[in-house]
Formats: structure tokens, sequence, C-alpha cells
């Protein structure tokens, strides 16, 4: 363990100094050095121009004063703006090359360079908008034709109140010299600002997708995605308005741009550090939130001209710093006491970048003079979105890989469950099959011995006393068959169906109701799709159809025997089945006698198949109904 953190110091330790290599280099990258070709001029003369139109106005021919450059007029000349001329004088003999130029690195906010009288550059749309020249580096050869013994550039300008408006240091010489310069100081003062602006713009993007994607996995993740993608996409745009030529915007938006989205991008950035480090303070975040709420309420007074930028950015300075300190504090609590290298990282670009952010608030704030410099927050930014989103990333990375691994460990743990289940389902299967077969082998035997098996004893009995006719004996017998036969079609799988049962029975007593001269009109539906699982069910069914048909052809004396099946209240699916059995024979004591005895034996039955039972006797016949469920 030791080991390991000892690792993590030195890893961050070696990114801190890279990083500070790297701003050191980036200093000194941008630095001009004294060239011997080359003349820096670092006083002026200087006057406001006597017209308000920016195309027709010529430099004045009184009011000029010596100022030193570089001339910031947020400092000289504040609340000052409109049309100012910087004159500068030198000789051709001080020039020491063939082919030569001029080169200002800061001209703010839009600028035309003369000589004697000839256009020779011009920075930017010359005109009352705000055109994005703001800090830009002007550079124009000076052709030698209309080189004289004795010289005057001429700088016409532009600049709106409150926007640090001015020139920077002049320098008159080598062409060869100077375009170098030109061109270093434009690739990392210009280019590769807009590079960084243009490529955190579709970071930004992509971490808005990437939360959107995963809305519904991670909300943690996803709002901490959101207010980085957010900010991203917020400094993209807030350092692209400093750089991008020829986009005219009102002065008041540009300004709100400017000085306070530097504010919005560190407000939203704390809340997403406290959310990474996993320290989520809701009264930090409910103060910044009362602080959002009251800046829409001041970007409102100032875009509507109520209050001044300066009022504004004197609201957003103290929140600046007071949230850069919590910040940084926070940022080097984390990498001393992290265990997670990469979070150490993340903290360590953390520090850099709001230390680069502070730096350029405060210079453009005026707060220290360095009116020529080049602002660094971009290339910090850069650095720490990088790191912050690859480490959400990676974070999410091993989640997802946990929980695949914690599926893949689940669904194995389903898989031996549901083995084990299988098995012991098969055991209870195989336990009730036989617990089934055995309840009906007892059903079986104690059919055959309750049912036709009695009735045989009863048979042989009488037989052997001689009491019995014949004929009775016979009709005996049939009956014990007939109840073995049912008792068979109960217990066959084939005959689960109503239909089939109905017929079988039919089969059986055609022949009994032709000897007693009974004609049956059989009346049943197709009830083949009418299915009764239980074969106890099947056997109580059929008995109740067969003691209803006995008691009809033993007693009634009836001609016509009619046996009725139906689905009522529906079809199969709702299980409702009414079987009824009507006779035609005559009433008398001793049929109704055994009508009682035979209707008790029906409605227990009924009782058993817990359906409905009814019955109507009269001079016209008898009608048993039954209505069950079919299981």
């Amino acid at each position: 363990m030791q080991i390991k953190r000892l690792r993590s110091h030195l890893l961050w330790l070696a990114v801190f100094l890279a990083s500070a290599a790297g701003w050191w280099a980036l200093e000194r990258a941008l630095l001009i050095p004294d060239m011997p070709d080359v003349q820096v001029i670092k006083t002026a003369e200087f006057a406001y121009a006597d017209s308000p139109d920016n195309s027709t106005v010529t430099p004045p021919a009184t009011g000029w004063a010596v100022v030193a450059l570089p001339d910031n007029w947020s400092v000289t000349k504040p609340k000052s703006s409109g049309i100012g001329f910087y004159r500068i004088q030198f000789k051709r003999s001080d020039l020491n090359s063939k082919s030569n130029a001029i080169f200002i690195k800061r001209v703010s906010e839009a600028a035309e360079l003369y000589l004697n009288g000839h256009r020779i550059s011009s920075a930017a749309q010359f005109k009352g908008e705000v055109t994005y020249g703001w800090n830009h580096a002007i550079y124009a050869t000076l052709p030698d034709a209309w080189l004289a013994p004795e010289n005057e550039i001429v700088i016409k300008m532009y600049a709106h109140p409150e926007y640090n408006g001015g020139v920077g240091v002049v320098r008159i010489g080598s062409e060869e010299a100077l375009s170098a310069v030109n061109q270093k100081i434009s690739n990392l003062h210009v280019d590769a600002n807009e590079d960084c602006a243009v490529l955190l713009f579709a970071f930004g993007i992509v971490l808005l997708a990437f939360a959107y994607a995963i809305r519904n996995v991670d909300k943690a993740l996803f709002i901490k995605l959101l207010l980085l993608g957010f900010a991203t996409i917020l400094w993209a745009i807030r350092t692209l308005d400093s750089v991008l030529y020829q986009l005219p915007m009102d002065w008041r938006v540009w300004g709100w741009l400017v000085h306070s989205q530097m504010g919005w991008v560190l407000l939203l950035l704390t809340i997403f550090y406290f959310r990474l480090i996993n320290k989520k303070n809701k009264k930090h975040e409910l103060f910044l939130t009362v602080f959002v709420c009251f800046s829409a309420l001041l970007l409102a007074l100032y875009l509507g001209g109520v209050i001044s930028l300066d009022l504004m950015t004197a609201v957003w300075a103290p929140m600046n710093v007071y949230m850069g300190a919590v910040l940084i504090i926070t940022s080097i609590k984390t990498i001393v006491r992290s265990h997670e290298s990469e979070l150490q990282i993340v903290s360590l670009a953390m520090i850099f970048f709001v230390l680069a952010e502070l730096r350029d608030f405060i210079i453009t704030g005026n707060v220290v003079e360095l009116f020529d410099t080049t602002y660094f927050s971009s290339y910090a930014s850069l650095t720490f979105i990088f790191s912050a989103a690859w480490l959400l990333v990676r974070r999410f990375g091993e989640a997802y890989r946990q929980m695949i691994s914690m599926n893949t460990e689940l669904e194995n743990r389903i898989t031996l469950k549901q083995k084990e289940l299988e098995v012991n389902f098969k055991l209870l299967e195989d336990s009730r099959r036989t617990q089934i077969q055995t309840a009906e082998r007892s059903r079986l035997l104690a059919d055959m011995h309750d049912g036709f098996g009695s009735e045989l004893v009863t048979c042989a009995r009488a037989l052997r006393m001689g009491k019995t006719p014949n004929i009775k004996a016979a009709e005996m017998v049939e009956d014990c068959l007939l109840q073995m036969q049912l008792i068979v079609d109960s217990a066959s799988a084939s005959a689960e169906d109503v239909s089939t049962l109905l017929a079988a029975y039919r089969r059986r007593i055609d022949g009994r109701l032709a000897d007693a001269h009974i004609k049956l009109h059989w009346q049943v539906e197709d009830l083949s799709a009418t299915i009764i699982t239980s074969s106890t069910r099947r056997l109580h069914l059929m008995r109740w159809v067969q003691e209803a048909v006995q008691n009809a052809v033993k007693h009634s004396h009836c001609q016509n025997l009619v046996i009725k099946a139906e689905l009522i209240d529906g079809d199969a699916s709702q299980n409702k089945l009414k079987i009824s059995i009507q006779d035609d024979g005559k009433r008398n004591d001793a049929k109704q006698r055994a009508i009682d005895f035979g209707i008790s034996s029906l409605r227990t039955r009924s009782e058993y198949l817990r359906g409905g039972f009814n019955f109507i006797s009269d001079e016209s016949g008898t009608l048993l109904i039954l209505i069950c469920g079919v299981n």
C-alpha cells in the first residue's frame, strides 16, 4: 500500500513538473526578443478624431499628445470610445534592411495603418460593432516605393468603452525577422486558441451526446457529463469570440461573453468538481444557484443599459476569486489525500486551469497592466477538460465491466438454481405422479369394492338362494359391467373430452334401451374441445349420467328418453357444461320414492362436481339438469 501511494505521488509530481515546464515554455515562446534590425517603439503621439464618421475621418491638425506604448484606453482614457489616431515618425536611414515591415502584437478593436498617407493594412471591420479584432496582432510590409527620408506611420483605430481598446508596442524593421515573429505570435496567440476552441466545442457536443446515451444507466455520471459538457461548450464560445474575424455582434452581448462567461464556466466546474470527488455540498450548490439567479438579473439590467460593464465585472470578480480559491484548495486536498492517480492528475489540471483563468481575468480587468500578453486559459482548459472526461469515461468503463462481471456471475447462479429447480421439479413431478397413481389405484379398488363389486356379491348371493329371476340377475350383471366400463373409460387418456365419454356411454346403453322399448333422443353438441383432465371428475360426471338414465329406465316406464349436453354462457374456454336427462314416464307413489332415492345420490355427485343441480317431476315426466364447470 505504501509503495502504491508513493508511486501515485511520484506520478502527479511528474505531471506537475511537466505542466509547469509547459507553462514556462509557452511564456518563453511568446516573448519577442530584441533583434538588431528591428526598432522597438514605445512612444507615440495620440489624438482623438474630430468626426464620428468612421469612413471619412482624417487625422486632426491639433490636439496631439505623447503617450507611452502599450496604451490601454481602459487605464489611460477610462470611458473613452470612438476613433483615435497614433502617429509615429521615423527616418529611412534608421532601417538597415532592404525589405521592411511593421508589427504590432495587439491592436484593439479595429485598426488601419497608413504609411505617408498610403493605407498599408486594415485589421477587422472598421465600423461600430465589436468585430473580434480584439487582442489581435497586425502586420504589414512597408513598400520601399512609399518610403521617404522622413516617414510617418498613422494608426487609425476604433474602440468601445470598457473594452480595453488600445495599441501595443510597435516594431519596425527587417521584414524577414518581423514576418517570423508575426507567424509565431499568430500561431500561438490566435490560431492555436481558435483550434482549442473548435476542438473543445466539438468535444462538448460529444460529452452531451454521451450523457444522453447513458441517461438511464447512471444518473450520477449523467449529471457530471452534463455539467462538464455545458461548461466545455460555454468556454469554447467564450474563446471563439476573441479570435474569430468578420463576425459582428452587439457590443453589449460581446462584453457579457468576454467578462462573465469566465465566471459561468467556473460556476459549472465548481459544481462538477465537487461531484467528481464525491463531496456534494448542498449548501454550497444552493449558494451558487442563488448567485446564478442574481447574475441573470444583472445580465438583463446590463443588456438593457441600466448598469455598466464595470458594475457587472465588479460583481463577478470577487465571485470568480472565491470559486477559484475553493477549487484550488479542494484540488490540493484531493491530491494529498486521494489514492487515485487519475483523480490526482485531474485535480492538478484543475489547479493549472483555475490559475490560468484567474491570470487572464485579472489581466482583462486591468488589475495588472499586461496589454500585449497572450491568454493561457484556453490551453489549460484543454488539459483539464480532456483529463476530466478521460477519468469519467474510465470510471464508467470500470463500472460497466463490474456490471458485466456481476451480470455474468448472476446468470451463472441463476443457471445453477434453474438446474436445481428442474431437478427438484422433476422429483416433485415424479412424487406427484406416484401419489396420483396410488390415489387412482385406491379409487379403482374402492369403486370395484363399493360399486360393481358389491353388486356382483349381491347378485351371486341372490342366485345361490334361488330367489332372483334370471332376467333380474342379468340386469344386475349388466349394471356391473357398465360401471366397470365407466371406470375404464374415465381412466383412459384418449377419452378426456366430453363428446368421447358420452359417445362411449351411448354405445353401451343403446341395446338396453331398445330391449326396454325406450326411444333415445340424442341431443349432444360437438364437445370435443371440452376436455376434462381429472379422471375422477370424468368418472363422477359419467356416473351422474348413468344414475339419471337408470332411474328413468327402471322406475319411470317411459317411452322416450332425451339426453342433451351443451356449453352455456360462452364457449369451451369458460368451462360451463349443461347436461339434462328427460323422460316422459307417468308419476305414481312408487316412482316418487324411487326418484327421491335417486335424487339424493345425484345431488351428492353434483356437489362433488361443484355444480348446480335441479330437477322437475310432474305428470308429463321428469327432467334432471346438471350445470358444472369442466375442470
